[in-house]
């Protein structure tokens, strides 16, 4: 199972708001996690995806039905990450993936953020 850092905001002390969010390096490559979070921290998962992160980052900006979510992602090599997604979606169950991978594990799993 990979277990890769994934990305905070503000000193690694909370999730990233999607609508405002700013990257290190804007070529990173991987799976990204869109998620709303309550008051007492409890978390549904929107959306899983994966690719060159800031581009899709900026795709779901322009989605009004993600206003006020958070985001995070992991860098994960172009070898792993369509196992990588597949693993999160069957894990995470995400409400908003209405096209699911086809796909077939081949053995890479990845630790879900949360």
């Amino acid at each position: 199972m990979l277990n890769p850092s994934w990305a905070t905001c503000n000193q690694g002390k909370n999730w990233c708001p999607l609508g405002s969010v700013k990257m290190n390096n804007e070529k990173d490559f991987g799976v990204y996690v869109i998620f709303t979070q309550d008051q007492f921290k409890n978390r549904i998962t929107r959306y899983v995806g994966q690719g060159e992160i800031w581009g899709n980052i900026l795709r779901h900006r322009r989605n009004a039905n993600y206003n006020g979510t958070l985001i995070t992602w992991a860098v994960v090599s172009e070898n792993d990450v369509d196992d990588c997604e597949a693993y999160l979606i069957k894990v995470m169950n995400p409400l908003d993936n209405i096209q699911r991978p086809p796909h077939r594990f081949g053995g890479h799993t990845i630790k879900p953020p949360y």
